[in-house]
Protein backbone atom coordinates (compact mmCIF):
# COMPACT_ATOMS: atom_id res chain seq x y z
CA UNK A 1 0.00 0.00 0.00
CA UNK A 2 3.03 2.23 -0.39
CA UNK A 3 1.44 4.01 -3.39
CA UNK A 4 -1.53 5.23 -1.36
CA UNK A 5 0.71 6.42 1.49
CA UNK A 6 2.93 8.36 -0.92
CA UNK A 7 -0.09 9.79 -2.78
CA UNK A 8 -1.55 11.01 0.52
CA UNK A 9 1.76 12.59 1.52
CA UNK A 10 2.05 14.37 -1.85
CA UNK A 11 -1.50 15.69 -1.45
CA UNK A 12 -0.66 16.95 2.03
CA UNK A 13 2.48 18.72 0.80
CA UNK A 14 0.86 20.42 -2.20
CA UNK A 15 -2.25 21.54 -0.32
CA UNK A 16 -0.31 22.92 2.63
CA UNK A 17 2.20 24.80 0.48
CA UNK A 18 -0.48 26.43 -1.69
CA UNK A 19 -2.57 27.28 1.38
CA UNK A 20 0.35 29.00 3.08
CA UNK A 21 1.39 30.94 -0.02
CA UNK A 22 -2.11 32.23 -0.74
CA UNK A 23 -2.76 33.13 2.89
CA UNK A 24 0.44 35.18 2.98
CA UNK A 25 0.05 37.06 -0.31
CA UNK A 26 -3.47 37.18 -1.70
CA UNK A 27 -5.07 40.50 -0.77
CA UNK A 28 -8.66 39.63 -1.46
CA UNK A 29 -11.10 38.27 1.13
CA UNK A 30 -11.20 35.13 -0.97
CA UNK A 31 -7.84 33.99 0.38
CA UNK A 32 -9.12 32.85 3.78
CA UNK A 33 -11.77 30.64 2.20
CA UNK A 34 -9.34 28.99 -0.19
CA UNK A 35 -6.95 28.52 2.74
CA UNK A 36 -9.68 26.70 4.70
CA UNK A 37 -10.39 24.45 1.73
CA UNK A 38 -6.69 23.57 1.36
CA UNK A 39 -6.39 23.15 5.14
CA UNK A 40 -9.13 20.50 5.22
CA UNK A 41 -7.49 18.72 2.28
CA UNK A 42 -4.26 18.74 4.27
CA UNK A 43 -5.99 17.26 7.35
CA UNK A 44 -7.58 14.55 5.23
CA UNK A 45 -4.31 13.79 3.39
CA UNK A 46 -1.90 13.71 6.33
CA UNK A 47 -4.25 11.51 8.37
CA UNK A 48 -4.70 9.31 5.29
CA UNK A 49 -0.92 8.88 5.23
CA UNK A 50 -0.77 7.83 8.90
CA UNK A 51 -3.69 5.47 8.34
CA UNK A 52 -1.83 3.76 5.50
CA UNK A 53 1.28 3.18 7.62
CA UNK A 54 -0.66 2.12 10.74
CA UNK A 55 0.29 -1.37 11.94
CA UNK A 56 -2.54 -1.99 14.41
CA UNK A 57 -6.31 -2.08 14.11
CA UNK A 58 -6.81 0.56 16.82
CA UNK A 59 -4.26 2.88 15.18
CA UNK A 60 -5.86 2.49 11.76
CA UNK A 61 -9.34 3.18 13.17
CA UNK A 62 -8.06 6.29 14.96
CA UNK A 63 -6.50 7.75 11.81
CA UNK A 64 -9.54 6.85 9.70
CA UNK A 65 -11.71 8.89 12.03
CA UNK A 66 -9.18 11.74 11.96
CA UNK A 67 -9.10 11.86 8.16
CA UNK A 68 -12.89 11.95 8.06
CA UNK A 69 -12.77 15.12 10.18
CA UNK A 70 -11.09 16.77 7.18
CA UNK A 71 -13.26 15.02 4.59
CA UNK A 72 -16.46 16.25 6.27
CA UNK A 73 -15.61 19.90 5.65
CA UNK A 74 -13.83 19.69 2.27
CA UNK A 75 -17.00 20.07 0.12
CA UNK A 76 -18.49 22.68 2.49
CA UNK A 77 -15.33 24.81 2.47
CA UNK A 78 -15.08 24.49 -1.32
CA UNK A 79 -18.70 25.62 -1.72
CA UNK A 80 -17.93 28.58 0.55
CA UNK A 81 -14.86 29.48 -1.49
CA UNK A 82 -16.74 29.31 -4.81
CA UNK A 83 -19.67 31.42 -3.57
CA UNK A 84 -17.26 34.14 -2.42
CA UNK A 85 -15.29 33.96 -5.67
CA UNK A 86 -18.48 34.30 -7.73
CA UNK A 87 -19.87 37.04 -5.45
CA UNK A 88 -22.93 35.01 -4.51
CA UNK A 89 -24.69 35.64 -1.21
CA UNK A 90 -25.52 32.22 0.22
CA UNK A 91 -25.30 32.92 3.94
CA UNK A 92 -28.20 30.66 5.02
CA UNK A 93 -27.00 27.79 2.84
CA UNK A 94 -23.49 28.01 4.26
CA UNK A 95 -24.76 28.17 7.85
CA UNK A 96 -26.81 25.03 7.27
CA UNK A 97 -23.90 23.26 5.55
CA UNK A 98 -21.37 24.09 8.28
CA UNK A 99 -23.92 23.17 10.98
CA UNK A 100 -24.50 19.77 9.42
CA UNK A 101 -20.74 19.35 9.15
CA UNK A 102 -20.37 20.04 12.88
CA UNK A 103 -23.11 17.49 13.62
CA UNK A 104 -21.27 14.82 11.63
CA UNK A 105 -18.01 15.81 13.31
CA UNK A 106 -19.59 15.13 16.70
CA UNK A 107 -20.35 11.57 15.57
CA UNK A 108 -17.01 11.11 13.80
CA UNK A 109 -15.18 9.40 16.67
CA UNK A 110 -18.06 7.04 17.45
CA UNK A 111 -19.21 3.77 15.92
CA UNK A 112 -22.18 5.63 14.44
CA UNK A 113 -19.92 7.25 11.84
CA UNK A 114 -16.94 4.94 11.32
CA UNK A 115 -18.04 1.63 12.74
CA UNK A 116 -14.80 -0.36 12.43
CA UNK A 117 -11.92 -1.30 10.15
CA UNK A 118 -11.54 -4.67 8.50
CA UNK A 119 -9.81 -6.34 5.60
CA UNK A 120 -11.30 -5.25 2.27
CA UNK A 121 -9.67 -6.60 -0.86
CA UNK A 122 -5.97 -5.68 -0.66
CA UNK A 123 -6.35 -3.33 2.34
CA UNK A 124 -5.76 -4.81 5.80
CA UNK A 125 -7.59 -2.01 7.58
CA UNK A 126 -10.39 -0.41 5.58
CA UNK A 127 -13.16 1.56 7.34
CA UNK A 128 -16.79 0.46 7.35
CA UNK A 129 -19.62 3.03 7.56
CA UNK A 130 -21.85 3.58 10.55
CA UNK A 131 -25.44 4.74 10.30
CA UNK A 132 -24.49 8.48 10.30
CA UNK A 133 -22.02 8.03 7.48
CA UNK A 134 -24.74 7.69 4.84
CA UNK A 135 -26.35 11.14 5.38
CA UNK A 136 -22.85 12.65 5.44
CA UNK A 137 -22.18 11.22 1.98
CA UNK A 138 -25.43 12.78 0.76
CA UNK A 139 -24.25 16.18 2.07
CA UNK A 140 -20.86 15.63 0.41
CA UNK A 141 -22.43 14.93 -2.98
CA UNK A 142 -25.03 17.71 -2.62
CA UNK A 143 -22.36 20.36 -1.90
CA UNK A 144 -20.30 19.15 -4.84
CA UNK A 145 -23.26 19.13 -7.24
CA UNK A 146 -24.38 22.63 -6.24
CA UNK A 147 -20.84 23.97 -6.51
CA UNK A 148 -20.48 22.61 -10.04
CA UNK A 149 -23.89 24.07 -10.93
CA UNK A 150 -22.81 27.55 -9.74
CA UNK A 151 -19.57 27.35 -11.70
CA UNK A 152 -21.30 26.39 -14.96
CA UNK A 153 -24.01 28.99 -14.42
CA UNK A 154 -21.47 31.78 -13.97
CA UNK A 155 -19.27 30.49 -16.80
CA UNK A 156 -22.05 31.14 -19.34
CA UNK A 157 -22.12 34.87 -18.60
CA UNK A 158 -18.55 35.52 -17.44
CA UNK A 159 -16.15 37.52 -19.62
CA UNK A 160 -12.45 37.98 -20.15
CA UNK A 161 -10.08 36.72 -17.44
CA UNK A 162 -12.96 35.78 -15.13
CA UNK A 163 -14.22 33.26 -17.67
CA UNK A 164 -10.78 31.69 -17.97
CA UNK A 165 -10.45 31.46 -14.19
CA UNK A 166 -13.81 29.71 -13.89
CA UNK A 167 -12.85 27.31 -16.67
CA UNK A 168 -9.78 26.17 -14.78
CA UNK A 169 -11.77 25.85 -11.56
CA UNK A 170 -14.27 23.59 -13.37
CA UNK A 171 -11.47 21.44 -14.80
CA UNK A 172 -9.75 21.25 -11.42
CA UNK A 173 -13.02 20.38 -9.68
CA UNK A 174 -13.77 17.45 -11.98
CA UNK A 175 -10.23 16.11 -11.76
CA UNK A 176 -9.79 16.58 -8.00
CA UNK A 177 -13.21 15.38 -6.90
CA UNK A 178 -13.22 12.69 -9.57
CA UNK A 179 -10.11 11.24 -7.97
CA UNK A 180 -11.32 11.80 -4.41
CA UNK A 181 -14.66 10.08 -4.95
CA UNK A 182 -12.89 6.77 -5.63
CA UNK A 183 -12.22 6.58 -1.88
CA UNK A 184 -15.89 6.00 -1.10
CA UNK A 185 -16.44 2.94 -3.27
CA UNK A 186 -14.67 0.41 -1.01
CA UNK A 187 -16.86 1.61 1.88
CA UNK A 188 -19.77 -0.07 0.09
CA UNK A 189 -17.80 -3.07 -1.19
CA UNK A 190 -17.67 -1.74 -4.75
CA UNK A 191 -14.46 -3.26 -6.18
CA UNK A 192 -12.84 -0.02 -7.40
CA UNK A 193 -9.67 0.92 -5.47
CA UNK A 194 -8.95 4.57 -4.55
CA UNK A 195 -6.40 4.96 -7.33
CA UNK A 196 -7.54 8.53 -8.02
CA UNK A 197 -6.20 9.85 -4.71
CA UNK A 198 -3.22 11.56 -6.27
CA UNK A 199 -5.55 13.67 -8.43
CA UNK A 200 -6.23 15.90 -5.44
CA UNK A 201 -2.75 17.28 -6.10
CA UNK A 202 -3.70 17.79 -9.74
CA UNK A 203 -6.43 20.19 -8.61
CA UNK A 204 -3.89 22.07 -6.50
CA UNK A 205 -1.49 22.34 -9.45
CA UNK A 206 -4.25 23.53 -11.81
CA UNK A 207 -5.26 26.19 -9.29
CA UNK A 208 -1.63 27.24 -8.91
CA UNK A 209 -1.36 27.58 -12.71
CA UNK A 210 -4.53 29.70 -12.86
CA UNK A 211 -3.18 31.89 -10.07
CA UNK A 212 0.16 32.42 -11.80
CA UNK A 213 -1.05 32.74 -15.39
CA UNK A 214 -4.40 34.47 -15.06
CA UNK A 215 -4.01 36.68 -11.96
CA UNK A 216 -6.55 34.59 -10.02
CA UNK A 217 -4.92 35.68 -6.77
CA UNK A 218 -1.76 37.69 -7.40
CA UNK A 219 1.21 35.55 -6.41
CA UNK A 220 4.22 37.35 -7.85
CA UNK A 221 5.82 38.24 -4.54
CA UNK A 222 4.73 34.89 -3.13
CA UNK A 223 6.94 33.13 -5.63
CA UNK A 224 9.88 34.84 -3.95
CA UNK A 225 8.57 34.14 -0.47
CA UNK A 226 7.95 30.52 -1.38
CA UNK A 227 11.68 29.89 -1.38
CA UNK A 228 11.88 30.91 2.26
CA UNK A 229 8.72 29.06 3.23
CA UNK A 230 9.88 25.95 1.42
CA UNK A 231 13.00 26.05 3.57
CA UNK A 232 10.77 26.44 6.61
CA UNK A 233 8.61 23.53 5.54
CA UNK A 234 11.68 21.35 5.00
CA UNK A 235 12.90 22.39 8.45
CA UNK A 236 9.57 21.44 9.99
CA UNK A 237 9.59 18.14 8.11
CA UNK A 238 13.11 17.52 9.39
CA UNK A 239 11.97 18.21 12.95
CA UNK A 240 9.04 15.81 12.56
CA UNK A 241 11.21 13.05 11.11
CA UNK A 242 13.84 13.54 13.81
CA UNK A 243 11.20 13.43 16.54
CA UNK A 244 9.61 10.32 15.05
CA UNK A 245 12.95 8.50 14.86
CA UNK A 246 14.07 9.55 18.35
CA UNK A 247 10.74 8.89 20.05
CA UNK A 248 10.16 5.60 18.28
CA UNK A 249 13.67 4.47 19.23
CA UNK A 250 13.19 5.56 22.86
CA UNK A 251 9.75 4.01 23.24
CA UNK A 252 10.44 0.89 21.17
CA UNK A 253 11.44 -1.06 24.26
CA UNK A 254 8.50 0.20 26.30
CA UNK A 255 4.82 -0.61 26.15
CA UNK A 256 3.56 2.71 24.74
CA UNK A 257 0.71 3.02 22.29
CA UNK A 258 1.51 4.59 18.90
CA UNK A 259 -1.19 7.22 19.51
CA UNK A 260 0.63 8.38 22.67
CA UNK A 261 3.82 8.82 20.69
CA UNK A 262 2.01 10.86 18.03
CA UNK A 263 0.43 13.11 20.66
CA UNK A 264 3.87 13.83 22.16
CA UNK A 265 5.25 14.62 18.69
CA UNK A 266 2.37 17.00 17.92
CA UNK A 267 2.81 18.82 21.25
CA UNK A 268 6.53 19.33 20.58
CA UNK A 269 5.77 20.50 17.06
CA UNK A 270 3.25 23.06 18.36
CA UNK A 271 5.93 24.38 20.71
CA UNK A 272 8.63 24.76 18.05
CA UNK A 273 6.50 25.81 15.07
CA UNK A 274 5.83 29.42 16.26
CA UNK A 275 9.57 29.91 16.81
CA UNK A 276 10.38 28.74 13.27
CA UNK A 277 7.54 30.87 11.90
CA UNK A 278 8.85 34.03 13.64
CA UNK A 279 12.32 33.46 12.23
CA UNK A 280 11.06 33.04 8.68
CA UNK A 281 8.73 36.05 8.93
CA UNK A 282 11.63 38.17 10.14
CA UNK A 283 13.68 37.13 7.12
CA UNK A 284 10.88 37.70 4.59
CA UNK A 285 9.99 41.08 6.08
CA UNK A 286 13.62 42.16 5.82
CA UNK A 287 14.37 41.01 2.29
CA UNK A 288 11.03 40.50 0.49
CA UNK A 289 8.40 42.83 1.96
CA UNK A 290 10.90 45.69 1.77
CA UNK A 291 10.25 45.85 -1.99
CA UNK A 292 6.51 46.37 -1.43
CA UNK A 293 7.07 49.03 1.23
CA UNK A 294 9.56 50.91 -0.97
CA UNK A 295 7.15 50.71 -3.91
CA UNK A 296 4.37 52.48 -2.00
CA UNK A 297 6.85 55.08 -0.82
CA UNK A 298 8.12 55.75 -4.36
CA UNK A 299 4.59 56.07 -5.76
CA UNK A 300 3.83 58.70 -3.15
CA UNK A 301 7.07 60.55 -3.92
CA UNK A 302 6.34 60.33 -7.66
CA UNK A 303 2.93 61.91 -7.22
CA UNK A 304 4.44 64.70 -5.11
CA UNK A 305 7.23 65.41 -7.60
CA UNK A 306 5.05 65.66 -10.70
CA UNK A 307 2.59 67.89 -8.82
CA UNK A 308 5.17 70.70 -8.91
CA UNK A 309 6.33 70.16 -12.49
CA UNK A 310 5.20 72.86 -14.92
CA UNK A 311 7.09 72.01 -18.11
CA UNK A 312 6.01 69.23 -20.44
CA UNK A 313 9.50 67.95 -21.17
CA UNK A 314 10.38 67.63 -17.47
CA UNK A 315 7.06 65.93 -16.68
CA UNK A 316 7.45 63.32 -19.41
CA UNK A 317 11.03 62.52 -18.42
CA UNK A 318 9.96 61.97 -14.80
CA UNK A 319 7.04 59.75 -15.83
CA UNK A 320 9.08 57.64 -18.24
CA UNK A 321 11.91 57.18 -15.74
CA UNK A 322 9.46 56.14 -13.02
CA UNK A 323 7.73 53.50 -15.18
CA UNK A 324 11.05 52.13 -16.45
CA UNK A 325 12.53 51.86 -12.99
CA UNK A 326 9.53 50.47 -11.12
CA UNK A 327 8.39 47.96 -13.75
CA UNK A 328 11.87 47.11 -15.06
CA UNK A 329 11.09 48.17 -18.62
CA UNK A 330 13.53 49.56 -21.19
CA UNK A 331 11.13 51.05 -23.73
CA UNK A 332 8.46 53.58 -22.72
CA UNK A 333 6.98 56.29 -24.95
CA UNK A 334 4.32 58.87 -24.12
CA UNK A 335 2.17 60.28 -26.93
CA UNK A 336 0.80 63.72 -26.13
CA UNK A 337 -2.01 65.76 -27.64
CA UNK A 338 -0.94 68.92 -29.47
CA UNK A 339 -4.02 71.14 -29.72
CA UNK A 340 -2.33 73.34 -32.31
CA UNK A 341 -2.60 70.50 -34.84
CA UNK A 342 -6.30 69.82 -35.53
CA UNK A 343 -6.04 66.72 -37.72
CA UNK A 344 -2.86 65.01 -36.52
CA UNK A 345 -2.88 66.18 -32.96
CA UNK A 346 -0.75 63.47 -31.30
CA UNK A 347 3.04 63.24 -31.32
CA UNK A 348 5.94 61.54 -29.51
CA UNK A 349 7.65 64.29 -27.47
CA UNK A 350 10.51 61.89 -26.68
CA UNK A 351 11.13 61.23 -30.37
CA UNK A 352 11.61 64.78 -31.62
CA UNK A 353 7.92 65.49 -32.22
CA UNK A 354 7.39 62.45 -34.37
CA UNK A 355 3.71 62.77 -35.33
CA UNK A 356 1.47 59.75 -34.82
CA UNK A 357 0.05 58.69 -38.18
CA UNK A 358 -3.63 59.37 -38.73
CA UNK A 359 -4.69 55.72 -39.05
CA UNK A 360 -3.10 54.72 -35.73
CA UNK A 361 -4.40 57.88 -34.07
CA UNK A 362 -7.97 57.08 -35.12
CA UNK A 363 -7.51 53.47 -33.95
CA UNK A 364 -6.37 54.59 -30.49
CA UNK A 365 -9.17 57.12 -30.19
CA UNK A 366 -11.73 54.52 -31.23
CA UNK A 367 -10.53 51.99 -28.66
CA UNK A 368 -10.05 54.30 -25.66
CA UNK A 369 -13.20 56.39 -26.16
CA UNK A 370 -15.34 53.74 -24.41
CA UNK A 371 -14.02 54.42 -20.91
CA UNK A 372 -11.05 52.10 -21.27
CA UNK A 373 -7.86 53.01 -19.42
CA UNK A 374 -5.43 50.13 -20.04
CA UNK A 375 -4.89 47.44 -22.65
CA UNK A 376 -2.52 44.57 -21.82
CA UNK A 377 -1.35 42.45 -24.72
CA UNK A 378 -1.36 39.37 -22.47
CA UNK A 379 -5.13 39.71 -21.94
CA UNK A 380 -6.22 40.33 -25.54
CA UNK A 381 -7.01 36.64 -26.30
CA UNK A 382 -9.40 36.56 -23.30
CA UNK A 383 -11.33 39.80 -23.86
CA UNK A 384 -14.93 39.22 -24.89
CA UNK A 385 -16.13 41.76 -27.48
CA UNK A 386 -18.76 42.05 -30.19
CA UNK A 387 -17.92 41.79 -33.89
CA UNK A 388 -17.26 45.52 -34.35
CA UNK A 389 -14.98 45.81 -31.33
CA UNK A 390 -13.25 42.55 -32.26
CA UNK A 391 -11.94 44.24 -35.40
CA UNK A 392 -10.63 47.20 -33.38
CA UNK A 393 -9.05 44.88 -30.84
CA UNK A 394 -7.44 42.83 -33.60
CA UNK A 395 -5.88 45.93 -35.14
CA UNK A 396 -4.63 47.04 -31.72
CA UNK A 397 -3.05 43.62 -31.27
CA UNK A 398 -1.30 43.86 -34.67
CA UNK A 399 0.04 47.31 -33.80
CA UNK A 400 1.36 46.06 -30.45
CA UNK A 401 3.04 43.06 -32.08
CA UNK A 402 4.61 45.21 -34.80
CA UNK A 403 5.94 47.83 -32.37
CA UNK A 404 6.82 45.29 -29.64
CA UNK A 405 4.41 46.90 -27.18
CA UNK A 406 3.04 44.95 -24.19
CA UNK A 407 0.69 47.61 -22.74
CA UNK A 408 -1.04 50.81 -23.81
CA UNK A 409 -2.54 53.18 -21.27
CA UNK A 410 -5.01 55.84 -22.33
CA UNK A 411 -4.68 59.25 -20.68
CA UNK A 412 -8.39 59.94 -20.89
CA UNK A 413 -10.66 62.58 -19.39
CA UNK A 414 -14.40 63.11 -19.59
CA UNK A 415 -14.27 65.29 -22.68
CA UNK A 416 -10.79 64.62 -24.11
CA UNK A 417 -7.94 62.17 -24.53
CA UNK A 418 -4.69 63.89 -23.60
CA UNK A 419 -2.42 61.12 -24.82
CA UNK A 420 -1.25 57.52 -24.55
CA UNK A 421 1.54 55.62 -22.82
CA UNK A 422 3.22 52.89 -24.88
CA UNK A 423 5.02 50.33 -22.73
CA UNK A 424 7.47 47.78 -24.07
CA UNK A 425 8.23 44.31 -22.69
CA UNK A 426 9.64 43.81 -19.20
CA UNK A 427 13.34 43.07 -18.96
CA UNK A 428 12.62 39.46 -17.95
CA UNK A 429 9.80 39.12 -20.55
CA UNK A 430 7.38 38.24 -17.73
CA UNK A 431 3.68 39.10 -17.83
CA UNK A 432 2.23 41.92 -15.73
CA UNK A 433 0.95 40.82 -12.33
CA UNK A 434 -2.30 42.11 -10.84
CA UNK A 435 -0.34 44.48 -8.62
CA UNK A 436 1.57 45.87 -11.61
CA UNK A 437 -1.71 46.20 -13.50
CA UNK A 438 -3.13 48.33 -10.68
CA UNK A 439 0.12 50.29 -10.52
CA UNK A 440 -0.11 51.10 -14.23
CA UNK A 441 -3.70 52.26 -13.91
CA UNK A 442 -3.02 54.45 -10.87
CA UNK A 443 0.16 55.87 -12.38
CA UNK A 444 -1.70 56.67 -15.62
CA UNK A 445 -4.33 58.59 -13.66
CA UNK A 446 -1.63 60.62 -11.90
CA UNK A 447 0.18 61.29 -15.16
CA UNK A 448 -3.06 62.25 -16.88
CA UNK A 449 -3.94 64.74 -14.16
CA UNK A 450 -0.47 66.30 -14.25
CA UNK A 451 -0.43 66.29 -18.05
CA UNK A 452 -3.77 68.11 -18.27
CA UNK A 453 -2.46 70.78 -15.92
CA UNK A 454 0.84 71.19 -17.82
CA UNK A 455 -0.89 71.32 -21.21
CA UNK A 456 -3.24 74.02 -19.94
CA UNK A 457 -0.26 75.93 -18.57
CA UNK A 458 1.69 75.71 -21.84
CA UNK A 459 -1.39 76.65 -23.84
CA UNK A 460 -1.93 79.69 -21.60
CA UNK A 461 1.73 80.70 -21.96
CA UNK A 462 1.51 80.35 -25.74
CA UNK A 463 -1.68 82.44 -25.79
CA UNK A 464 -0.05 85.20 -23.77
CA UNK A 465 2.97 85.21 -26.07
CA UNK A 466 0.73 85.45 -29.11
CA UNK A 467 -1.31 88.30 -27.63
CA UNK A 468 1.74 90.28 -26.53
CA UNK A 469 3.40 89.51 -29.85
CA UNK A 470 0.43 90.88 -31.75
CA UNK A 471 0.35 94.00 -29.56
CA UNK A 472 4.07 94.62 -30.05
CA UNK A 473 3.57 94.44 -33.81
CA UNK A 474 0.71 96.93 -33.70
CA UNK A 475 1.87 100.45 -34.86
Amino acid sequence: MIYFAIAALVNALTSSILAILILIKAKKNIKIYHFLFCFFIFIWSICYFFWQIASTESGALFWCRCLMAGAIFIPVAYLHFITVFLNYKKKLLLIISYSLGLVFLCFDFTNLFVAKVETVYSFTFWPKPGIMYHPFLILWLACLAYTVYLLFKEYKTAKDIKKIQIKYLIIGTFIGYGGGITNYLYWYNIPVPPIGNILASAYILITAYAITRYRFMDIRVVLKKSVFHLITFCGIAGVIISLVLLLNRYFSTKNYNINDIVIIEVVLLIIFLPILNKIILRITNKYINKEEIDLSKHIEEFNTNISYTTYLKDLLEQCIDFIKERLKIEKVDIIVRDFSIPDLGYFYPTAGKKVLDKETQELFLEYFKEDRSLLLKQEIPYISVNKENADILGRMNKFMQKENITAIAGLTQVDAINGFILIGPKNNNDIFSEKENILLKNTSKQINSALARVLCYEEAVARVKREFGNKSNTP
